[in-house]
């Protein structure tokens, strides 16, 4: 007797995953409805191509930033973004992109991209606290950090700083222990006058130094945040 054959079941199994089982629908010696072998056909995540920005370190306070991925799913679902500001979502859908204007800095920005079999993944942005820009005037004469203001402040502070000649600048801020908490200009800046913001949100009330080093030159000021 000739043994037939036939798909008796597909099952999912865990998220993802597909199991395809073949069963013995007809044959001889008792063979009858005994399962002849399970194929498992697993899905695959969708995978991050590129995203815009490329840092954090760039987005400014008080202008229109958009976040972007780019992403693709390798099995060609349609794939659903989830976007996070600190945690919470903010968006959900086919949308790739996130347009916003940031009052203050968040302390995260998250694109978490799925498909239909429910696998997904994610791209974060962090690190954000520099909002650089230069203010008109002539070129200074020397390197100066100024007093930040307000201060004392909750939870933003503001330091203006100049730059006589081209040189490497870093204006980060560091607790009263020494320990560096924020990085908020490390680059290369051409001549003139600077304002860069810190959003001391995430960080306990008590007394922070901030530092500025050009080339030679290396000026602090001390700083108290109140909340």
């Amino acid at each position: 007797m000739a043994a037939a054959y036939g798909t008796s079941s597909i099952t999912s199994a865990s998220p993802g995953d597909t199991l395809l089982t073949v069963r013995v629908t007809s044959a001889g010696n008792g063979f009858a409805g005994s399962n002849l072998f399970t194929l498992g056909l697993q899905s695959r995540s969708p995978i991050l191509i590129s995203r815009v920005p490329a840092t954090a370190a760039v987005v400014k306070l008080n202008v229109p930033i958009t976040f972007k991925v780019t992403a693709v799913d390798p099995d060609n679902k349609p794939l659903t973004y989830t976007w996070k500001v600190n945690g919470a979502v903010v968006q959900t859908g086919s949308d790739s992109t996130y347009s916003t204007v940031l009052q203050t800095f968040p302390k995260s920005v998250t694109a978490v991209f799925s498909n239909s079999a429910g696998l997904s993944d994610s791209t974060m942005w962090t690190g954000f606290g520099g909002d650089v820009f230069v203010e008109e005037g002539g070129i200074p004469a020397e390197f100066a950090l100024e007093q930040n203001y307000p201060n004392p402040f909750n939870p933003t502070t503001n330091f203006e700083f100049r730059i006589a000649i081209r040189e490497l600048v870093q204006v980060r801020v560091f607790s009263v222990l020494g320990v560096e908490v924020a990085t908020l200009v490390n680059e290369i800046r051409e001549p003139g006058a600077y304002r860069v913001q810190w959003n001391a949100s995430s960080f306990p009330s008590g007394i922070y130094v901030c530092q500025m080093r050009a080339g030679a030159f290396m000026q602090s000021r001390k700083m108290v945040l109140v909340k």
